[in-house]
């Protein structure tokens, strides 16, 4: 009989949940040699809404890849959809038919392709982060890796100065240079997560203009981070 534990949310934010096989003797043993030889995970990309740094999806994967497959220890994350809530499941299955499975889901407040997208990542880093306990490191501007992070566009945000009678100092115009500095849908939605409520009624229309000016990019671009 599998072992499992899961812990729900009724729907909202994150649901989580772990299984493991009736025995655990092999793959235990096996996933201790494996994590002898990782190493942390390089925080090599940079978050420019939340000024912090963070290990991406390809950077975890060059921890763990060769140790397990030494170990023979394969890792699979299948994604599946229903009713808006996307879900990544983890897998650390050993030859010996023993396993480790973690499930992690999320409810989209979104269900647009880019929404979805941007959530089975970030569902597929920290599951697998967490079920393998790989620590991250910042990255010290020497890393070996050629590999160059993605440029986001930079968010201005809105000020809360005083002013002009609008509550934060700031002009229609210049409230419509800022939207339309925004080059991407995840910039427009971190802009909108800094508005209040007064603000984003009165920005509305510029900012429903704005999304609909942004061709739709392809989905690789958007799933890789």
């Amino acid at each position: 009989m599998e072992n499992t534990n899961s812990q729900e949310n009724n729907g909202k934010g994150l649901n989580s949940s772990f299984e493991m096989s009736s025995e655990i003797k092999d793959i235990a043993a096996a996933l201790a040699m494996a994590q002898s030889e990782f190493e942390a995970a390089t925080k090599s990309e940079s978050n420019p809404f939340f000024k912090s740094k963070y290990a991406d999806l390809a950077s975890i994967t060059e921890v763990y890849r060769k140790p397990l497959a030494k170990n023979k220890i394969a890792v699979l994350q299948p994604v599946a959809t229903l009713n808006g809530e996307v879900s990544v499941t983890t897998m650390l299955v050993h030859a010996s038919g023993q396993y480790f499975k973690s499930v992690l889901s999320y409810k989209l407040a979104k269900t647009e392709i880019q929404a979805m997208g941007s959530a089975i990542t970030y569902l597929r880093r920290y599951s697998i982060q967490s079920l393998l306990s790989i620590p991250a490191a910042d990255d010290d501007g020497e890393a070996a890796t050629d590999r160059k992070p993605i440029q986001y566009a930079q968010t201005p945000k809105p000020s809360n100065g005083n002013g002009n009678g609008n509550g934060n100092g700031k002009t229609m115009g210049e409230y419509s240079k800022e939207i339309n500095s925004l080059q991407t849908l995840e910039a427009i939605n971190a802009y909108i997560a800094t508005l209040n409520e007064s603000q984003k009624s009165k920005l509305a229309i510029p900012l429903e203009n704005r999304k609909k000016a942004i061709p739709t990019q392809p989905i690789s671009t958007q799933i890789i981070q």
